[in-house]
């Protein structure tokens, strides 16, 4: 972790717990950190573009409404509704004070937008509210998809508010859309794995495989008691239950995939991409999914496989001493090792990274880093929006934010001339679709195209001729359903058959952006297409949802952020490669 290095810091001017952050991932890529103190304040953590498109780094106070003086906030939450645009939804959990000292007064407030919006104003959804009283102190705010399956066996998913509460129960919270509010739903009947626990719920995790026909839940108490179970969302049937206890309170857990992925060699790369194929590791037809329990006092523990040894495979990581909290936890490759690792917040003001040993098939320690504060959170995010993640640490005092070393970075993928040998061809490499590659779980395969077809020979000659003279090329995504993915690939694509359905808010034409809004265009279900394309541009314009034809000098229509790029010419985009993705 010496490689990451500190790019901003953001003080609070009082402390949250393990519960006051959760991120906001916007329609453009970028993510938004929202923080709350336990002294009522609230604020949010971006990167905005300047006019010379350098992103800055701004924090802001939000003024959320019907959050009463001197209240105490306890837990937060966010998701966004819309695939497509920025329809968010916020949830806060607070305890109000009362005069008398025996009455706790606790609520959840859910703030959204009246309407899905391209822009996101964090102001105008802090204004609409709805409030819930509790009857429990909360703990624990999350949210997951809850799936409605149909007669003729499509599904629909709805998102919902999942609160753990000093009543020893989980509530589940969705919206009526017939009366625009929030209800709580009775949990047996949609989530039969949350019945009466022993010691109230500290912390949640859901993972969802085998297109959402399964959901795996696991969740952890106060006492040390951890809980793993697999459903049928189909039935709402529990098809395992498994559980075991622990000597102290359990702070944090995690489910995760585990994945394959071959060497890459990067030394003598030519070709642009230069990615290798990705193959998700199964075993038995099951997917490898993993738990990390963070308990307060004792070592951490990773159970290994629990689709199919459930928590009999463990591994116990090893503790750095005995005085320290250990407080939260996160998975990640942080270093484009191409292996995930383990980093785990302390009370000592240190994350714990350990990485794992192939050839001694155990876990070590590897490496510490200090934090100047005891540690509550930590996240890996992408600030920035271009595919590259930022360590995210939340700490007593503030918010750290830590990005890779960007000589270790380029340095890694051979992007600088070679001094020695000056006729060496500099390579290139499209760093968001690395990114994918190298964090991404949902790969399967990537196929490169022929560019010596006559579309590609059609590009180039576009390039050198005088409407687009001087043009740039840029490589963007498409997002598409499997089944055109052969007829574009043999014809190009049709720009007069695309945005019939819901792709056409900038223009009629054919949409190209980055990889995360393009995912929004692929199949809901089963293995997804996105094409990456070489498409030319030289003079842009705002579009809407009657541009037809760009207007005279112009070729390319944005959107205002210039996130989306429509194109009304087909010889001025051309296919080079396919990326299929599973959804688990």
């Amino acid at each position: 972790m010496n490689n990451l290095k500190e790019a901003h810091y953001f003080h609070i001017p009082s402390q949250g717990n393990i519960y006051s952050l959760t991120d906001i991932k916007l329609s453009n890529g970028h993510t938004i950190v929202l923080i709350a103190s336990l002294k009522r304040e609230i604020f949010y953590f971006e990167y905005i573009g300047d006019t010379d498109d350098v992103l800055v780094p701004t924090t802001k106070e939000v003024s959320f409404t019907y959050i009463p003086s001197g209240a105490e906030i306890i837990s937060l939450n966010a998701f966004n509704k819309s695939s497509l645009n920025n329809e968010f939804v916020i949830g806060i959990t607070f305890i109000k004070n009362s005069n008398d000292s025996d009455t706790l007064e606790t609520f959840l407030n859910i703030y959204s937008q009246s309407e899905d919006h391209e822009d996101f104003n964090i102001e105008d959804i802090a204004q609409n509210c709805l409030t819930i009283g509790l009857n429990f102190i909360p703990y624990k705010l999350t949210h997951t998809e809850l799936v409605h399956w149909n007669n003729d066996g499509n599904a629909t998913r709805e998102i919902v508010f999942v609160l753990s509460g000093s009543d020893n129960m989980v509530h589940i919270y969705h919206e009526d859309t017939s009366q625009h509010i929030y209800k709580e739903l009775e949990t047996k009947e949609r989530f039969p794995e949350f019945g009466k626990t022993p010691s109230p719920v500290l912390w949640i995790d859901f993972y969802h495989i085998n297109n959402y026909t399964e959901r795996i839940t696991s969740f952890a108490c106060d006492c040390g008691y951890v809980k793993l179970l697999k459903i049928d969302t189909r039935t709402n049937k529990i098809i395992y239950n498994m559980s075991t206890r622990f000597g102290n309170s359990i702070s944090s857990l995690q489910l995760y995939a585990d994945f394959e992925k071959p060497a890459m060699d990067t030394k003598n790369c030519i070709d642009p991409l230069c990615l290798p194929e990705l193959k998700p590791e199964k075993r038995d037809g099951r997917p490898v999914i993993n738990l990390v329990v963070v308990n307060t006092i004792l070592p951490p523990v990773l159970f290994c496989h629990v689709l199919k040894y459930g928590l009999s495979d463990y591994h116990t990581l090893p503790r750095l001493d005995d005085c320290t909290v250990l407080s939260c936890c996160t998975v990640a490759n942080i270093d484009f090792c191409r292996k995930k690792e383990i980093l785990i917040g302390t009370s000592s003001d240190e994350i714990l990274l350990y990485k794992y040993d192939t050839t001694e098939s155990k876990w070590y320690l590897e490496e510490l880093k200090h934090i100047a504060a005891p540690i509550l959170c930590v996240k890996h995010l992408d600030l920035t929006g271009d595919g590259v993640r930022e360590l995210v640490v939340f700490s007593m005092k503030g918010l750290h934010v830590f990005q890779l070393d960007q000589a270790l970075r380029f340095g890694r993928l051979n992007l600088n001339d070679n001094a020695e040998n000056p006729t060496k061809h500099k390579v290139k490499i499209n760093k968001e679709l690395f990114n994918l590659f190298e964090n991404n779980n949902e790969i399967v395969k990537y196929e490169t195209l022929d560019t010596n077809s006559s579309e590609y020979e059609k590009l180039q000659r576009r390039i050198n001729g005088p409407l687009l003279y001087n043009g740039h090329s840029k490589m963007m995504f498409h997002g598409t359903k499997k089944q055109y993915v052969s007829g574009i690939c043999e014809n190009n694509f049709n720009w007069r058959l695309s945005g019939k359905s819901r792709g056409h808010k900038h223009g009629y034409g054919v949409n190209f952006t980055s990889i995360k809004f393009a995912q929004n265009f692929t199949a809901n279900w089963g293995t997804k297409a996105i094409i990456l394309a070489d498409v030319l541009c030289k003079n842009t314009f705002m579009g809407n949802s009657l541009t037809r034809v760009p207007p005279h000098h112009y070729d390319t229509s944005v959107r205002h952020d210039k996130k989306v790029y429509i194109k009304f010419d087909g010889a001025e985009f051309n296919t080079k490669y396919v990326i299929y993705l599973s959804r688990c």
